[in-house]
């Protein structure tokens, strides 16, 4: 593959984690709002999507490294 296949390879993979993090915050909302989840709950399941994008960050970044 060319560097430039990689980047929008990349990209691609930018959007998804974005897209997945908006959609279960938006749910663990959902989920607090009609009280499915007490707060601590709610605020441990945050946290551990907080942490899955962070190493998702990582592995992007060096990725990125790698191709550039």
């Amino acid at each position: 593959m060319q560097n430039n296949e990689y980047q929008q390879l990349i990209k691609v993979r930018e959007d998804w984690i974005y897209f997945r993090e908006r959609k279960e915050k938006r749910a663990l909302r959902k989920s607090l709002k009609s009280n499915e989840l007490s707060a601590n709950d709610y605020q441990a399941k945050r946290d551990r999507i907080e942490r899955w994008v962070h190493v998702q960050k990582e592995d992007i970044l060096k990725t990125k490294m790698v191709y550039q």
